[in-house]
C-alpha cells in the first residue's frame, strides 16, 4: 500500500502511515514492512519508518518508475495545465461542493454522477483570491492569493492575512476536480 499526504489534507495519510509504524515495532515478523516516509521536513514518526528518504515526492517516484521501467506520460501529468489557469469545473456548486447527478448533495468518492447544470469557475492567475472550500481541512474557510504557478504545475498560494506563509495546491488536485473525483473543490475564488 502506498499512502501520499499532502499539505492541505493529510490527516487519513498520517493515520495510515501511524499504523504501518505501530505494526512493524508490534511485530518482529519480517512481512511486515512498515512506513516509508518521504519528506523534505521532519516527521513525528521519523524515528518509528523503516525507511526514511530526504526528498521531494515527485523525484523519488520518478526515479522509482524510472528503475520498474514505468514509463510515465509527461503530457498526462501536465493536462491541468492551461495558459489562463482559469477551470470550468462542472458538477460543482459556487461552494465548491460536488453535486449528485440527481441535482442533490453528492456522497462519497463512489457517488452519483455529477451533472453540466452546474459549473463552477475556478481562476487560478495570480493575484486571485480564494479560501479553502473543503470543509474537513484544518485551514477550512482560511483566505489565500494566487502567487505563482511552479514547473511542475502546482499553485503557489500566500496566505492573505500573513504573506510569508505559503501553501502549494498539488495539479493532482485540479485534475481530480476536473473529472468529478473529489466531493470538495479544494479552493474556491473569493469575490
Amino acid at each position: 500500500m502506498c499512502a501520499c499526504a499532502h499539505a492541505w489534507n493529510p490527516q487519513n495519510a498520517d493515520r495510515v502511515a501511524s499504523s504501518a509504524c505501530k505494526r512493524r515495532l508490534a511485530n518482529d515478523d519480517a512481512a511486515q514492512l512498515g512506513c516509508v516516509i518521504v519528506n523534505l521536513q521532519r516527521t513525528p514518526l521519523d524515528d518509528q519508518c523503516a525507511l526514511r528518504v530526504w526528498a521531494k515526492t515527485d523525484d523519488v517516484f520518478t526515479r522509482l518508475a524510472n528503475r520498474l521501467g514505468v514509463s510515465v506520460d509527461v503530457d498526462k501529468r501536465f493536462s491541468c495545465l492551461q495558459a489562463d489557469h482559469v477551470f470550468a469545473l462542472n458538477g460543482y456548486d459556487e461552494h465548491g461542493m460536488r453535486l449528485s447527478s440527481g441535482g442533490g448533495l453528492g456522497g462519497g468518492l463512489g457517488g452519483g454522477l455529477f451533472t453540466s447544470a452546474t459549473r463552477l469557475v475556478l481562476r487560478l492567475n495570480p493575484g486571485d483570491r480564494v479560501k479553502v472550500a473543503d470543509p474537513h481541512a484544518s485551514n477550512f474557510g482560511v483566505e489565500f492569493e494566487v502567487a505563482e504557478w511552479d514547473t511542475e504545475g502546482n499553485v503557489q498560494f500566500t496566505a492573505k492575512a500573513k504573506l510569508a506563509v505559503r501553501k502549494r495546491l498539488g495539479r493532482w488536485y485540479i485534475d481530480a476536480a476536473r473529472r468529478g473525483a473529489l466531493d470538495f473543490c479544494p479552493v474556491v475564488n473569493v469575490l
